[in-house]
């Protein structure tokens, strides 16, 4: 029974805490459309090149959730979706942390289905935490 407590405080205390950091990713490639993106709060905000500045385009009222903690490895996944009068766009964010490093790498996957006749479209970016 108390095995069982633990391993649910352990759950729980996992979930709230990756509900609670606050992590910006940066794109390794200095010209991407992507240049970074950021777990803040709760929330996933990505940020686009604009013109020539980077600037927040999309905000989810959730983070990418933990789905392994495995080989002293942390997963985390999430995949958030988007929907305009130009595409429906899916983003697949995927954040991994190593245990004994505390290092953080960072991917994601845009899939742009547009709603006329352009072929669909994927972009993949891969991320590192800003400052490593």
């Amino acid at each position: 029974m108390k095995s069982i407590l633990f391993t649910a405080f352990l759950i729980l205390g996992l979930i709230s805490l990756s509900q609670g950091q606050n992590l910006v990713f940066v794109n390794v490639q200095s010209n991407a459309t992507t240049p970074k993106f950021e777990i803040k709060s709760g929330k996933t905000l990505l940020y686009q090149m604009v013109g020539t500045e980077v600037q927040l385009t999309k905000t989810w009222n959730q983070a990418p959730k933990l789905i392994s903690s495995e080989d002293r490895l942390d997963r985390y996944s999430g995949v958030f979706f988007n929907d305009d009068r130009v595409a429906n766009k899916k983003y697949e964010i995927h954040y991994d942390r190593e245990h004994g490093t505390n290092r953080y790498t960072g991917y994601i996957k845009t899939t742009i289905n547009y709603k006329d006749s352009r072929p669909t479209k994927v972009l993949e970016h891969r991320f590192k935490l800003q400052g490593q």
